[in-house]
């Protein structure tokens, strides 16, 4: 046994200890005081020999808890000012990143209504949220798919005046931009009244119905000859593989037409399928009539009985349908709960799940997870599972960004692990035996770009449906994020010029969707300068920065569209919309410069290069009239807002029209600028809208007979 030290330490025997050690109080023994004690060296537990620490009590005096009570009132009194509406209960159980992100959205919501408590004609931003959120969001869309009666027949834009109220929609909108330019000069409004009236009293009366003399009997499910084939529908065919293709490669282009030719299938996938790309073919070949007959026939096998069944075919079918033709009617709601469906369908089908993972139960019957090509097939099924999931998460991707909405089917890395399509590492891994490749895969490599930027505006989209508004920080993180993505673009196909000309159309939309992006994100902040010119005396250097991104991107949009030359169906369809929706950041710009204070105003130099890009935008908007429907009226619409923006002089200050009509306007008079949520789903009324709804390579409008 190991006896006590002879010659203890002096420094330990001095401290001042308890009583007992903690190994002595469990034995229960007398301690000697040291440290160690003899106990603990006697049982050879040195180690365990350890003192509990007695803290002294302090009884605070009431006077110094008066002082500090009062030193946490007055910093919580001063947090409140800074940081009024966030819950200082919720903090601390949150990370430090949300806490950041929650600081910097209340400075950034207060930075656009300063001193709000001190003015009392200025409401609540509480109480118009609260207003908005009370209107009854309901829309009546199979009516107006047998009616076209409006003039100018575009929801998506605010331009659709005969409508009720529209579904629900976010804050970064056109028609908000519309409304303040009109509240902002009136002129502007008189002169866009003074349109609808006119192309109102020239409608022609009596049109027909989408499906007039198309049969609603039951459909023929006899295969037809393939000797009689109806060369409209080959022209079709073409024309959708040509034009409509490039932008959402999922369909085999190869086996496509071995089915059509042999009309050897009558299933509801296949009508429905074929049905749709006949029907997108026809108005790609500028057939503005027979389409309806196609889409009959596809209403025909979608009904309910669509959800008892998935296969590849009918989720194609549902992409196509949802993502460009309903929008072509003018339908963007049956649009939205279409995707709904075609989204879980996906999902059930295991197509977010790249084919490693997939159950073999789920593979097609014909063509492995290890095969490499089947005959009658351009690429191997595992490659056209790839492609439609990305198709269907970029047409989601396109048309969400515009919405305002929470988005229900963002790109979740944790649960999808689809690779990317014609990805070759990716067929290396999980296919075994990757499919020769004849020639530039061109449609997958647009594919893969769109599903690299549909990743950045999902999460976009996703930022921009939150109650709170976006900070310039973020913004400005985000278009760091976009410029690398367009800068890092293949050479093959950024500059290539032996691409084709389908594909030199995805070029130029992936670069307008690109621009679009950077508005819809950066717009709010030039909104906020309409709702209140005093906000902008409280801007900060990173949010007079979003401001000339907003700016800029629409000037780029203009000047690129201006000077395009690609003019087919398809892309007028296009660009006509991004060119209509780059031409009101500059009507509004125009429009908020007079009541910005001496130090904020624009140049003149600006203010002439704005009023060149509108006219060029004019320009460009009479150029592409020939591939134009006529219920397309953005250019007559940009014209008679430059009409009155900038060549009639104005004098108002805000604007405050009083006057009686009976316009599609109704009963609105003024819009109150006071309030960043001023723009409620009321006073959305006076369009009746699905305002700034699609991001997709489309422009709506209804009233095709008229062609």
């Amino acid at each position: 046994m190991s006896q006590a030290p002879t010659c203890p330490n002096p420094a330990l025997n001095q401290r001042k200890l308890n009583r007992a050690c903690v190994e002595c109080m469990r034995r229960k023994i007398r301690c000697d005081g040291l440290l160690p004690c003899k106990n603990c060296q006697w049982y050879c537990v040195q180690d365990r020999c350890a003192y509990r620490q007695r803290n002294k009590r302090t009884n605070p005096s009431w006077k110094l808890v008066e002082q500090l009570t009062e030193a946490v009132e007055a910093r919580n009194r001063i947090l409140t000012k800074l940081l009024p509406f966030l819950d200082f209960d919720s903090i601390p159980d949150l990370r430090r990143e949300d806490i950041v992100q929650l600081i910097n959205s209340e400075h950034d919501n207060d930075q656009g209504i300063p001193f709000q408590e001190h003015d009392p004609n200025r409401r609540s931003s509480t109480a118009e949220g609260n207003a908005a959120d009370d209107v009854e969001h309901e829309w009546d869309e199979a009516a107006r798919q047998h009616d076209y009666t409006s003039p100018i027949a575009d929801d998506v834009n605010g331009l659709a005046l005969s409508q009720g109220n529209g579904s629900y929609l976010g804050t970064s909108t056109i028609s908000i931009a519309l409304r303040s330019i009109f509240a902002l000069c009136p002129n502007a409004k008189q002169a866009f009244l003074r349109l609808s009236n006119t192309l109102s009293s020239s409608a022609v009366g009596g049109k027909e119905h989408v499906a007039a003399g198309i049969s609603q009997s039951p459909r023929d499910t006899r295969p037809c000859d393939s000797s009689f084939l109806d060369p409209r529908e080959q022209l079709a065919i073409d024309a959708y593989f040509d034009q409509v293709h490039p932008m959402v490669p999922m369909v085999d282009e190869l086996w496509f037409r071995n089915e059509f030719t042999t009309r050897g299938r009558t299933d509801d996938a296949w009508v429905a399928l074929s049905g749709m790309i006949l029907a997108l073919g026809s108005i790609a070949a500028g057939d503005d009539r027979s389409h309806t007959q196609y889409y009959v026939r596809v209403q025909q096998v979608t009904g309910y009985s669509v959800f008892a069944s998935g296969n590849l075919e009918m989720l194609q079918a549902l992409i196509l349908l949802g993502g460009s033709y309903l929008h072509y009617i003018n339908s963007p709601n049956t649009a939205y709960l279409i995707f709904g469906a075609a989204f879980r369908m996906a999902i059930a089908m295991a197509l977010h799940r790249d084919p490693a993972a997939v159950p073999s139960n789920l593979r097609h019957r014909s063509v492995g997870v290890g095969s490499t090509l089947a005959l009658g097939y351009s690429f191997p099924r595992v490659e056209l599972r790839r492609r439609t999931w990305w198709c269907l998460i970029c047409s989601d991707a396109w048309s969400g960004i515009m919405l305002g909405r929470p988005s229900m089917t963002r790109w979740d890395p944790l649960t999808m692990d689809t690779c990317m399509p014609s990805d070759e590492s990716g067929q290396e891994t999980n296919i075994g035996h990757p499919y020769p490749m004849k020639e530039v895969d061109w449609t997958g490599i647009s594919l893969r770009l769109s599903s690299q930027f549909c990743k950045i505006s999902s999460r976009i989209e996703y930022r921009l449906s939150q109650l709170s508004r976006l900070s310039a920080r973020e913004i400005l993180a985000f278009d760091s994020q976009l410029l690398a993505l367009e800068e890092s673009q293949p050479n093959i196909f950024s500059l290539g010029t032996a691409c084709p000309a389908g594909v030199r159309d995805v070029r130029e939309t992936f670069y307008h969707r690109f621009q679009i992006a950077r508005i819809v994100m950066s717009r709010p902040h030039l909104l906020r300068l309409a709702e209140d010119a005093e906000s902008c005396l409280w801007f900060t250097n990173e949010d007079w920065h979003v401001v000339s991104i907003c700016r800029h991107a629409a000037s780029e949009l203009i000047n690129r569209i201006s000077a395009s030359r690609l003019r087919t169906r398809i892309s007028v369809w296009h660009t006509s919309w991004y060119l209509f929706q780059a031409c009101m950041i500059p009507l509004l710009s125009i429009s908020v410069n007079d009541r910005l204070p001496t130090e904020a105003k624009l140049e003149e130099a600006s203010i002439t290069g704005y009023r060149e890009e509108l006219e060029r935008a004019v320009r460009a908007f009479k150029d592409m009239a020939p591939w134009t429907r006529s219920t397309d009226k953005y250019g007559e619409v940009v014209e008679a807002l430059y009409s009155g923006t900038v060549l009639t002089p104005r004098n108002q200050g805000t604007a405050s029209i009083t006057q009686d009509t009976t316009s599609v306007f109704g009963d609105l008079t003024a819009v109150d600028l006071g309030s960043p949520f001023a723009f409620d789903q009321q006073t959305l009324e006076m369009f009746n809208t699905f305002p700034d709804w699609f991001d997709y390579e489309l422009v709506f409008g209804v009233g095709l007979e008229e062609q």
